[in-house]
């Protein structure tokens, strides 16, 4: 029993050796869209900055309006 434990443990691992490749290559594909995105979350970080940007203009703005009516 004790061998057939140890030969299961043996095919575990060899299955496991076979997938390592499979692994790598999506790990690299990965890497390579995530480089690939790069540019595009630098884009949509630009956007989010102008978008806060004009959140803070638009409330400033109907911030002082609201104050120059109350008085």
């Amino acid at each position: 029993m004790r061998s057939d434990a140890s030969d299961d443990r043996f095919r575990q691992h060899e299955a496991m050796l076979h997938d390592v490749p499979r692994i790598l290559a999506a790990q690299h594909t990965l890497e390579r869209l995530d480089r690939s995105l790069a540019p595009v979350h630098r884009i949509l970080g630009s956007v989010e900055m102008t978008q806060a940007g004009m959140k803070t203009l638009c409330a400033r703005t109907f911030r002082s309006e609201g104050k120059g009516r109350d008085v």
